[in-house]
Formats: C-alpha cells, sequence, structure tokens
C-alpha cells in the first residue's frame, strides 16, 4: 500500500522518535532525526519524510503480481537499489528501485519464456534456429490474409530461394501474378522482407522470407524453387491448412530447396559397377543414399558390383539445416537412363506464437530410374529432405513427411515407368515401391524408406547365374525435427516420431 509521512511517524515509532523538531529520545541505530521524525539513514545524510513508498503486508514474500507495478517490499531495508533477482515463480526479472530517497522497491519486467538466475538473473530469449539475427522474426509488415490471393481454385505460390520472388500461378501452372518481385529487403506492396544466409559446414545456403502472419489458404500449396533451403518467418501466428513441398520434383529437373542430384551430398548413394560377361555383362545396381538413416545397397552378382548405400549425416535439431542427397547411377554402358534419384529440398517454419498445421509439409525424395533402351543396372533412391517446424505452441494436426524413393529395377525399364522407383510418399508412412523389373534377366529396386523404418531397402540380391541387370537401393529417410514449449503432435510423422530420423524438442532459450 501507497503510505506518505504520517505512515514513518507510526512506522519507526518504536525507534524513539518524539515527533519534536529534535527527536527526544534519540533515534535508535540506523536512524536520524528529520524535522523531529526519526527516518532510516541515508547514505547523503538526507531524508524525505513526504515520499511515498510501497510497504508489504505481514507474509507477504516481495514477490510481484501485476508486471509493471511496484513491486511490496517486506521493509524499507531488505531492498538495494540497483539489485536485480528472478521472482519466486520464475516469471518475471525484477530490479530494485528508488522509490523514496534511499528506499528501494522491487519492480517487475515480466520475461516471455521465464527468467533465469545463472549466471547473472536475466529475461530468457528464443534462439530461432539457424537465424542469428532475431530481428527476421519480426521483418514482415502485412498479413498473407492481405495478398487477395484466389480463394476457390487450387493455386501454387512459388518461393524463389535464389531471389526473393514470389509468384502465383493455377492449377496447371499458368502464371496469374507476380506477388513479390525479386531483391533482398522488404518489399512494401506485398510486406515480404527476404534475404539470404550462409550455413556451416557444406549445409546448404537459405532463403529467408519474412511475414507478419503466414497463413496457407486450404486451397494453396507454397513451393520452393531455387537452390537455397526454404526459410518461413511469421511474428504472430502461422496457420497451414494446404500445403508446404520442399520436395523432388522429378530426376529430370534442378533439385530444389538444397537437395542434391544423383550421386552428389554428404549421403550420396554409391554407383553400380559393370562386369564382363555373356549378354553384355552383369551390371549392378546404384545405392540408395542416406540422410536421417542409411541408403539401401544396390543389388549384383558380385559384391564388387553393387552401389554402396549413403551414409547417415546431419543432426537430429537440424542444425544446420540440411537437405536431401542424390541416389547412385546404375551401372551400365549407356548414357540413357539408370540414374539415381533426386534428394529432397528443404524447409524452415517458424511462428512467433501459435503455429497450427493441419494441412501438409513434405519433403520427399525421388525414385531412382530403370535404363531405357539398354539392360542396365537401376539407379538408388534419393533420400528424403529436411522438415524443421518451430514456435512457442505447436499444433500438428496434419502430416509432416521426409520419405525415401524407391531404388529402379535393372534392365531395359517398362515404357509405363512402373521399373522406375517410386517417389517418396506425400501425407504417408508407407514406403516407395521399388521399380519393377521388365524383363526375365532383370532384379527389382529395393523400397524407400519410411515410417518406422530406419534405412532405405536393399535391392534384390540378383545373384543368380541367370541374372544380369540388378536394381538400385532405396533412399534412406529425411529428418523431421518440431520444436516448441508447448506441443502437440496427434497427426502423422514420417519417418516416425522415435525412429531416429524424426525428433521434437524444446526451444532453445538461454
Amino acid at each position: 500500500m501507497a503510505v506518505s509521512g504520517g505512515w514513518l511517524l507510526a512506522a519507526i515509532g518504536a525507534a524513539g522518535c518524539g515527533g519534536a523538531n529534535e527527536c527526544t529520545p534519540a533515534c535508535g541505530p540506523g536512524f536520524e532525526c528529520y524535522f523531529g521524525v526519526c527516518t532510516p539513514l541515508l547514505p547523503d545524510g538526507g531524508g524525505d519524510a513526504g515520499a511515498e513508498v510501497e510497504v508489504a503486508p505481514d507474509g507477504d514474500d516481495g514477490a510481484t503480481t501485476d508486471p509493471g507495478e511496484v513491486a511490496d517490499v517486506p521493509d524499507a531495508g531488505e531492498c538495494t537499489v540497483g539489485e536485480v533477482r528472478c521472482s519466486g515463480d520464475g516469471s518475471a526479472l525484477e530490479t530494485c528501485v528508488e522509490v523514496a530517497r534511499g528506499v528501494g522497491a522491487w519492480r517487475a519486467e515480466p520475461c516471455e519464456f521465464g527468467c533465469r538466475a545463472d549466471p547473472a538473473p536475466h529475461c530468457l530469449a528464443w534462439e530461432i534456429s539457424n537465424i542469428p539475427d532475431a530481428g527476421l522474426l519480426a521483418a514482415g509488415e502485412t498479413p498473407a490474409t492481405a495478398w487477395s490471393l484466389p480463394a476457390e481454385e487450387e493455386i501454387f505460390v512459388e518461393f524463389d530461394t535464389s531471389n526473393g520472388r514470389v509468384s502465383v500461378w493455377d492449377a496447371d501452372w499458368n502464371p496469374l501474378f507476380e506477388l513479390r518481385p525479386a531483391g533482398e529487403g522488404l518489399d512494401v506492396e506485398s510486406g515480404i522482407h527476404f534475404t539470404m544466409l550462409a550455413q556451416p559446414g557444406g549445409a546448404p545456403d537459405l532463403g529467408v522470407f519474412s511475414f507478419q502472419r503466414l497463413v496457407v489458404p486450404a486451397n494453396a500449396t507454397f513451393t520452393v524453387w531455387g537452390p537455397r533451403a526454404l526459410v518461413l518467418l511469421s511474428e504472430e501466428d502461422a496457420t497451414i491448412e494446404g500445403g508446404v513441398f520442399a520436395g523432388c520434383w522429378a530426376n529430370d529437373m534442378m533439385p530444389v530447396g538444397g537437395g542434391r542430384e544423383v550421386s552428389l551430398g554428404p549421403g550420396a548413394g554409391g554407383a553400380g559397377s559393370t562386369m564382363p560377361g555373356p549378354s553384355g555383362g552383369r551390371d549392378g545396381g546404384g545405392g540408395g543414399a542416406g540422410f536421417g538413416g542409411r541408403g539401401g545397397q544396390g543389388g549384383g552378382f558380385a559384391e564388387p558390383l553393387r552401389g554402396a548405400g549413403g551414409p547417415t549425416y546431419g543432426t537430429a535439431e537440424l542444425v544446420p539445416l540440411e537437405a536431401g542427397s542424390g541416389g547412385g547411377s546404375g551401372g551400365g554402358s549407356s548414357p540413357d537412363g539408370r540414374r539415381g534419384g533426386t534428394g529432397g529440398g528443404a524447409v524452415e517454419i517458424v511462428s512467433g506464437g501459435t503455429l497450427m498445421l493441419s494441412g501438409w509439409v513434405d519433403a520427399r525424395g525421388c525414385g531412382g530410374q530403370s535404363s531405357y533402351g539398354a539392360n542396365e543396372g537401376g539407379g538408388g533412391g534419393g533420400s528424403g529432405g529436411g522438415v524443421l517446424v518451430e514456435a512457442p505452441r505447436l499444433r500438428i494436426l496434419g502430416s509432416v513427411t521426409a520419405n525415401g524413393g524407391g531404388g529402379a529395377s535393372g534392365g531395359q525399364g517398362a515404357a509405363d515407368g512402373s521399373s522406375d522407383g517410386n517417389d517418396g510418399v506425400p501425407a504417408s508412412d508407407e514406403p516407395a515401391a521399388g521399380g519393377v523389373p521388365a524383363t526375365a534377366y532383370a532384379c527389382a529396386g529395393g523400397a524407400g524408406a519410411a515410417g518406422i523404418d530406419t534405412g532405405g531397402g536393399d535391392a534384390a540380391p540378383c545373384a543368380e547365374e541367370t541374372l544380369y541387370n540388378a536394381g538400385g537401393g532405396g533412399g534412406g529417410p529425411g529428418r523431421i525435427r518440431l520444436n516448441g514449449l508447448d506441443r502437440s503432435v496427434v497427426g502423422l510423422v514420417s519417418p516416425s516420431l522415435g525412429s531416429g530420423a524424426a525428433s521434437e524438442g524444446p526451444l532453445d532459450l538461454r
């Protein structure tokens, strides 16, 4: 309660104040006579009996409950001006401020993520994964609801990480309009901010788009184009009712979002080999690429012919943000076909509030290719990409997938494409099928990793005397990380949480 000089007469009367210009009897230790009133002794010898102070009732522990208000204090001598502490419940940083000359009281500053006393009392700050400049979270200026996107027809919104351009397309990929022109910085009309960031350790660079509020409508798919991994930052709540696609488009297209082509990347599958023999020789299959788990081994008549499955790499936390690798090419002499599948790209989605995902996010790897025009080994599947989703409050109701592609079969591929390995399956924990051979002299490819599988499937050994063209190994799973203080994951996650390729955890608070 706030009281004035009259309170001091009553509160410190026990110290011996008589109320006259001179204190009779004399003031006790720690007090001085000030116009007939015993007041707490000040460092400069002065006093201000008319100043208002906050006084705690009996039994108050000194903690504040109203952020920004002066907290109650047990007594005037307990709080030293300039002293700092965390509140009793850890929700605020309290500083002792002077409310009367030499008299301190606690004032609270609420801490959004709590207060920590070690090494010195401070409000915890959120270190956003892979984003060294926290200001980028608030760099956008217009909510996505103001973009006037078509509300009825299916649309694609393409984010070009090479230059910051954002364009809108119809369901048949006919251009509708440009939402944001190329260039770094804030685009005033769309309210979208774009910048590019480098990552350490050979991980792909980042193309970072900042919004005031991110909304992916149910009729829209946000896609990545360009070589950099895609980062979407929403200062306020984020809602994903539609889809976000950062996977491999096709093996005859350039990889996007940091994904790698055939036989490239830290988890690249090994190439199959060829040995002379009847009917043009024997051809081994390419190995599947690895990432969150190993890639499958290619098949072959003998061990030296079989392309090795790619290794695992990256971190469970996806710091730095990594993408998938390419499967190995199949053995043979013809340049037509037998290439490994492209790896999935990488995407990071961050909200400063609640991130509600009822739609889907996919970063699949592509299946390996079979040969067309010659009997040769099949290509290995590409590994799934990387997906990092982060917010204080995280709600996963839809699906988050980063499945590996299947390995192609050996031999002369079927015209209907069934000899190619299937691409990683979106919104599913079913493995991508390996290619089916079209001739009696060839063998099938291995399945891509999905769900609880920790690695791509090995191709059939293809070791019998009558078999000549082996299939490729399946691509390994990508990596998924879900970070939040308050997390609810009831949707589908593939690779599965707990498989070693997908995990969840808290925010990084320091």
